[in-house]
């Protein structure tokens, strides 16, 4: 019918309003929502009505989740109304069946969301994506735990800073300088309001698949962004410990050579303190990376053609990467070989 053609997917999508609208009325970077077969077209549902039995169950057990920690005290952080209202909007969330009004009920679940600054963070359905064109936030769950050792510093967001005034100033003066000021200046504002979280997945959806975790900057919604910020989760343990127990492959020595990976694997083994620096320009650069150049439109806007995602994830590494290349400090020298 479209003949691979991403762009008349997305047209046909579009003409027939079957996107989530989203703030202000217009159409939405995600969905809430699942596309159900009606005769020879489709219709969009609210997972509460196309999967009624499993999203019931999902609000029966969140409401009894909310009843027992009413029964509780947080003395040690003091969140437990943080939480309990959290559990409420996506009560809220969860039951709302008009598909204009998911994208509103979710960024209310989101803005709570942001509230909870303890070390255990609940993840929610935020960006398991099921399908590549609506962008349909999956069931997902998990926890999420914080590893002491690694408190909330400024060390890689200062330096991301830096890189991306110098590149700003650089800019000659054009039509077009306006915009880009906008531009600088929501995510300069997006950058100071990051909460960073390292730390291990503690449950998880998929769980079976021992997923392989990384990194992950949300919420999406950059005007709860604009509000509230963005949580950074970066998973440095998880994949150290996977690192070092892959299998030495032959297949690896045929196309690095024996000399690479020993020099790799003595890193990799010896210098756990220099690996989580690597990771931290690499990885968590790459997170911080994503909230550079864009405003609340960019997404919806870049992904009429559904090609977002592939410059978005390349410039997000170039961020990370950029804030190492431009950085002025010397305290990160040394680790120039493995970057």
């Amino acid at each position: 019918k479209f003949e691979g053609d991403e762009a008349k997917i997305m047209k046909y999508l579009e003409d027939e309003k079957l996107f989530d609208l989203g703030h202000g009325g217009i159409t939405a970077d995600r969905c809430y929502s699942a596309l159900v077969k009606d005769g020879d077209k489709y219709k969009s549902q609210a997972y509460i009505k196309a999967f009624k039995k499993e999203t019931t169950e999902v609000v029966d057990a969140l409401e009894e989740f909310a009843d027992k920690l009413i029964e509780l005290e947080d003395e040690i952080y003091n969140q437990k109304w943080d939480y309990v209202l959290y559990i409420q909007a996506l009560i809220k969330a969860f039951s709302e069946d008009r598909t204009d009004e998911l994208v509103s009920k979710w960024a209310d679940v989101d803005r709570a969301w942001m509230k909870i600054k303890t070390p255990i963070q609940i993840g929610h359905p935020l960006e398991y994506y099921e399908d590549h064109f609506r962008k349909a936030v999956a069931l997902e769950w998990d926890i999420r735990l914080t590893n002491p050792k690694f408190a909330q510093n400024d060390h890689r967001v200062n330096k991301i800073k830096s890189a991306f005034s110098k590149i700003y100033s650089s800019f000659e003066p054009n039509a077009k300088s306006e915009e880009y000021k906008k531009i600088y200046d929501f995510s300069f504002k997006s950058l100071d309001k990051v909460q960073l979280y390292v730390g291990r997945p503690a449950l998880f959806f998929g769980a079976e698949f021992n997923g392989l975790f990384s990194a992950q900057v949300v919420p999406n919604d950059e005007v709860v962004s604009l509000e509230e910020g963005k949580k950074i989760f970066a998973f440095s343990d998880e994949i150290l410990q996977t690192s070092r127990a892959k299998p030495f492959l032959k297949l690896s020595q045929e196309i690095f050579g024996q000399e690479l990976l020993t020099r790799d694997r003595m890193f990799l083994f010896n210098e756990t303190a220099s690996w989580h620096q690597v990771y931290d320009i690499s990885t968590v650069g790459h997170e911080y990376g994503h909230i550079l150049w864009c405003d609340d439109e960019t997404e919806s806007v870049m992904n009429k053609t559904g090609n977002f995602k592939n410059i978005e994830e390349f410039k997000a590494t170039t961020g990370g990467l950029i804030s190492y290349l431009l950085d002025e400090d010397t305290d990160e020298l040394h680790l120039k070989e493995q970057v």
